[in-house]
């Protein structure tokens, strides 16, 4: 069992990297465009067969609660709107959603990160598929590129030509590099290596040129210089020293999104009315509106708003993208992931999200993982600001290393203050 379950644990992180396969054209679409979720699959249902044959029948009471909250919200919220959601089964989709998100979570807490002999070389291998997907992909020099148009690793048209790797675009690749680049570096156990590990990842994402990724590398810097700070005067010295990396940072955005973006972008419309629609949600719904409830909230509060993100901003928005969410529901998304989970269960996710992260936070910092740490800092920022999938699977995988290491440290500490009392 264990030798399978290390044999799946590579495949699904090989995987990882191919995240726009032609799956989603397949009756698999819903579960995402990565080849990924196969081994997966095989992963949850070795595990689940696993935990049978021990007769491990006991539940978490955190697992149950959860499962309990969004049970009881999702039921609520189908009997309060009926089962339509836009022409298709709003049950159906609760079921997609719900599955997605116990895949999400199985990545970030089931999987068996104690296998570290593994994870030393296949997450590398991971990344040097992500590197090499650049020239197979997205050069066109001498030869190059020619894996660009095929139909199996790519099935959407790159519409900004910037390298996607085997991803659907570069926002998504950009925090691909960061996670599988940086988790190499975290494993690498040569400084050396370490390093080697970090140029490639800041050389990718500079080539990537995903405005997401490069500002959340940047940001992560001053962040974790601060938190390495204890006192509080040294702390406010701290945010004065870098006043100048704050204005280096203001000309970088900039740079990055120039006077006419918010004209001629659909993007930056789309989320800003997204942010909105998931505050009214929450405050007209602060225990969350369940997996069922998220597209009749959709329909009933977006318009909202849109008219209050058009009467507000200076210059005509090109709303195209959010009048498609109301109208047919394709794609409909707050196109931020924590903000998706806030409509779904919410202050109290916000407030255990919060606690979680914090928590790792503090724990790799005493542990001085400064390299995980950045990467989850990273991480948190996308998926708080452009991230919004659930089923590009680096980033639970990020995660999960990162609560992996934090109990491993708890554990070490734990055991060293009972050596001690006893």
């Amino acid at each position: 069992m264990q030798t399978t379950k290390r044999y799946l644990l590579a495949s699904f992180i090989l995987l990882i990297p191919f995240q726009d396969t032609f799956l989603q054209h397949t009756a698999l679409g819903d579960f995402g465009a990565s080849f990924a979720i196969i081994p997966l699959m095989l992963l949850i249902f070795v595990t689940f067969v696993g935990w049978l044959y021990r007769k491990e029948l006991y539940i978490h009471k955190t697992l149950g609660i959860c499962i309990a909250y969004a049970l009881t919200f999702s039921l609520i919220y189908i009997m309060l709107d009926g089962s339509d959601a836009f022409g298709r089964s709003l049950i159906l989709k609760t079921v997609n959603i719900a599955i997605l998100t116990g895949c999400f979570a199985f990545v970030v807490y089931g999987l068996p990160y104690d296998i570290l002999a593994t994870l030393r070389w296949i997450i590398p291998a991971a990344f040097m598929i992500t590197l090499l997907s650049i020239p197979l992909s997205d050069m066109h020099l001498s030869g190059m590129g020619l894996l660009s148009e095929n139909p199996i690793l790519h099935a959407t048209i790159n519409s900004d030509l910037r390298w996607r790797g085997f991803t659907r675009e570069a926002s998504v690749f950009s925090i691909l590099i960061i996670t599988l680049g940086m988790a190499s570096a975290h494993y690498a156990r040569k400084r050396f290596a370490k390093a080697v590990y970090l140029i490639l990842t800041v050389v990718a994402l500079a080539g990537c040129g995903s405005k997401g990724g490069i500002l959340s590398l940047l940001f992560s810097i001053p962040i974790i210089f601060l938190l390495r700070i204890t006192k509080v005067w040294k702390r406010i010295l701290g945010v004065v020293i870098l006043i100048p990396f704050g204005f280096l940072a203001y000309i970088v955005a900039l740079y990055l999104f120039p006077a006419n973006l918010l004209v001629e972008s659909t993007t930056v419309p789309t989320r800003i009315v997204g942010i909105v629609w998931a505050v009214i949600v929450s405050v007209h719904n602060p225990f969350g509106v369940g997996f069922s409830g998220f597209y009749p909230a959709i329909r009933e509060y977006m318009p909202t708003a849109m008219n209050i993100v058009n009467v507000r901003s200076p210059v005509l928005l090109n709303m195209d993208e959010v009048q498609e969410f109301i109208e047919t529901g394709k794609s409909a998304s707050s196109k931020v992931l924590i903000l998706n989970y806030l409509v779904y269960f919410g202050v109290p996710f916000l407030v255990a999200f919060v606690y979680e992260a914090r928590k790792t936070i503090r724990r790799l910092l005493q542990a001085n993982k400064i390299i995980l740490l950045s990467s989850l800092i990273c991480v948190l920022i996308a998926i708080g600001s452009y991230v919004d999938s659930v089923v590009i699977y680096n980033v639970p995988l990020l995660l999960g290393v990162c609560i992996y290491e934090r109990k491993k440290f708890e554990g070490s500490t734990c055991n060293e203050r009972f050596s001690l009392s006893a």
